[in-house]
């Protein structure tokens, strides 16, 4: 069972319904925590509605969080930073996963997914915006 594997994260925090999580994201959630050193704090992960349309979330395939005990900026530059170190079936994590910030919601936000490629954006209030346009928001 993947929830056995896993040393920063367990069951019981807000994954929706946590059996429905893709093992593989967790996998890489779990190491990203190891890398950055900073607790993640979870918001969602499996969700069947309410997010955009044809959603990872409605697969498993992703998670909302924030990170505890770092500035914004210095959590993104982290975990950029570890996206790039990290390999998922023989390719970079940074090229098979879509990152979202929000710079409005939880300390600010962030949104990972395994869509398979990389996708970068932001959301400010209710408008998806360029990832950079977002991130000038919070600095």
């Amino acid at each position: 069972m993947i929830w056995d594997n896993l040393k920063h994260f367990s069951k019981n925090e807000k994954w929706g319904n946590p059996d429905k999580m893709n093992p593989a994201l967790l996998l890489l959630l779990d190491r990203l925590r190891e890398i950055i050193g900073k607790p993640f704090v979870i918001h969602c992960g499996y969700e069947p509605d309410g997010h955009s349309t044809a959603s990872q979330h409605y697969k498993g395939n992703a998670v909302d969080f924030h990170i505890e005990g770092l500035p914004f900026i210095e959590a993104n530059r982290l975990l950029l930073a570890a996206l790039h170190t990290i390999q998922i079936a023989g390719r970079q994590a940074h090229e098979v996963c879509g990152l979202g910030i929000y710079p409005d919601w939880n300390s600010p936000g962030f949104h990972l997914d395994l869509r398979g490629y990389s996708a970068r954006w932001g959301r400010i209030g209710n408008e998806y915006v360029s990832y950079n346009e977002a991130l000038r928001k919070v600095a």
